[in-house]
């Protein structure tokens, strides 16, 4: 299990499958967030009404990519041949 190697080929793989959450919960742990509720609260009426269609639109991206994740993890060849 310890071989002394910091980072093997499966550590690389599961690394890199996993990198777009890995970037979302980096993202997500800072202060950027409040950083960006800060700026949008200055803006005028129709740059607001811009980024609330911008964040919309990046929690069905959000949603679509972990569908993606979930339906790619879960294929199991036995489950068809009951069909």
């Amino acid at each position: 299990m310890f071989s002394g190697e910091f980072a093997n080929t499966q550590t690389v793989y599961l690394v890199l499958s996993n990198l777009v959450i890995l970037i979302i919960a980096v993202v997500f742990s800072t202060n950027i967030y409040k950083t960006m509720q800060s700026k949008v609260k200055n803006l005028n009426f129709k740059a607001l009404n811009l980024t609330l269609c911008a964040f919309r639109l990046f929690l069905i991206l959000l949603f679509v990519v972990s569908l993606s994740f979930m339906v790619g993890g879960t294929y199991n060849p036995f489950l068809y041949f009951r069909f």
